[in-house]
């Protein structure tokens, strides 16, 4: 589908324009799929249910795509299952770095989800990597400042700093992904959408945990039952495919939470999605 307004090609089911942002007229059969969170057809804020129910929405859209996304971070794991101790800590490594590619990756797809876009896992991929250096330093800096307030826990000045740190920061990856913001400005960018929304942003954050801890147990029932009547690899391989349907989870709730927060505090709509999810990375010279 071509734009009218700036000739950009875009993905036939589209809605607005990746170059310009600008609305893409009907063709042909509408899309099986329509943005969970469109209202009279932009975005509009929503309560907690409707951000629980719209995460499921997301990943029921296409659960196939979110698992391969969620597949890269546990291939390191997996290896080193087989792997010599010595040179595991290397997987460890690898690991950090591939969660941080599918986190990102996975917020893109659930913007692609929201624009009523199918998902281009490749695309993700690549704009996630592309973008791997500001992700591991604004990562660095929050496990750095995470580090140090656990260190005042042991006089629990620390305790509150650190959940106060973590809801303020949990929409970096957002803002690098979505914003295209350098690692201090994400930090930043996260924490002045949380303002004055921090204890609503934080009773959302619970309520979520709550949920994924009970997703975690149900899941992984099989892995704890192979882990007794076989072997350890086997109970590892089935907690590593009970990670993969749950790791989609956090990072389309948090997009959703944050794609909330900017309608809240912003006016955001689905064509500056449109136009931000679509413009040229900085951080990348293809």
């Amino acid at each position: 589908m071509t734009c009218s307004h700036c000739g950009q090609v875009n993905p036939a089911d589209a809605r607005f324009c990746v170059g310009c942002g600008a609305p893409l007229a009907t063709r042909g059969e509408p899309s099986a799929y329509r943005p969970v969170d469109r209202e009279d057809h932009d975005l509009q804020p929503r309560n907690l249910d409707q951000l629980i129910s719209g995460t499921i929405a997301v990943y029921r859209s296409d659960p196939r795509s979110f698992w391969v996304l969620a597949i890269v971070p546990q291939i390191p794991a997996l290896i080193s299952i087989f792997t010599p101790v010595v040179i595991a800590w290397l997987f460890v490594l690898v690991g950090f770095v591939a969660y941080l590619v599918a986190f990102a990756a996975t917020v893109h797809a659930t913007g692609q989800r929201t624009l009523g876009q199918s998902i281009d896992v490749g695309r993700s991929l690549s704009l996630a990597w592309s973008r791997i250096v500001p992700l591991i330093l604004a990562a660095l800096m929050v496990v750095l400042a995470l580090g140090g307030s656990a260190i005042l826990a042991v006089i629990l000045v620390g305790i509150p700093l650190c959940f106060y740190l973590l809801v303020n920061w949990f929409f970096i990856v957002p803002a690098i992904m979505v914003e295209n913001t350098a690692p201090r400005a994400a930090l930043s960018r996260s924490s002045s959408l949380v303002r004055d929304w921090w204890w609503q942003t934080f009773g959302n954050g619970i309520v979520f945990v709550i949920l994924i801890v009970l997703m975690t147990i149900v899941v992984n029932i099989p892995s704890i039952l192979l882990l007794s009547i076989a072997n350890s690899s086997a109970g590892s391989i089935a907690a590593s495919i009970a990670s993969i349907v749950i790791f989609p989870v956090i990072p389309i709730a948090a997009t959703l939470v944050y794609l909330d927060l900017r309608v809240r505090k912003d006016d955001y709509t689905l064509g500056d999605l449109a136009l931000e999810i679509g413009r040229r990375n900085p951080w990348s010279n293809t």
